[in-house]
């Protein structure tokens, strides 16, 4: 019997890439086009502290998570717990993407973004794309390195 071949080639990573470009396109548009900075009105200092909050205290969680992430090794786990392993690590790496999802979302509420300059966007987008398709791709990477013998 053939056993599969776990590595990471160009071509799966350049599939992960585009996937992870799609939904953080998506969410960005998303962004942009349904979250509506706080009204001038609304704009009191309160409400916007409390959105400038909500971000670093989300930044923590996901500071958090990311230390608890690369602490998880794979070569230290047996191959008959792969699959248990597999769910721990891709719940850290999703709850990574969805807090800075919302860190985005707050400071979006909060107008934090509306100061930025396009120039200033796009290595936002940039720099948030790189860091969470890097993500992706070291932990598929990562799921190469589990335990064979007995």
């Amino acid at each position: 019997m053939e056993k599969s071949d776990n590595s990471l080639t160009i071509q799966k990573s350049l599939v992960i890439s585009l996937i992870v470009f799609l939904v953080f396109l998506g969410y960005v548009i998303f962004l942009r086009f349904a979250v509506e900075p706080l009204p001038l009105a609304q704009d009191t200092e309160r409400s916007t502290r409390s959105f400038e909050m909500l971000s670093v205290v989300l930044g923590l969680l996901a500071g958090g998570c990311m230390a608890g992430y690369f602490s998880f090794d794979y070569s230290r786990i047996h191959i008959r717990h792969k699959k248990g392993a597999l769910l721990i690590s891709w719940l850290f790496v999703s709850s990574i993407y969805l807090l800075i999802f919302l860190i985005m979302y707050g400071l979006r509420r909060a107008g934090a973004l509306q100061i930025v300059d396009d120039w200033a966007a796009v290595l936002l987008f940039i720099a948030a794309y790189a860091f969470l398709d890097s993500l992706a791709l070291f932990e598929r990477w990562k799921m190469g390195q589990f335990q064979n013998d007995t």
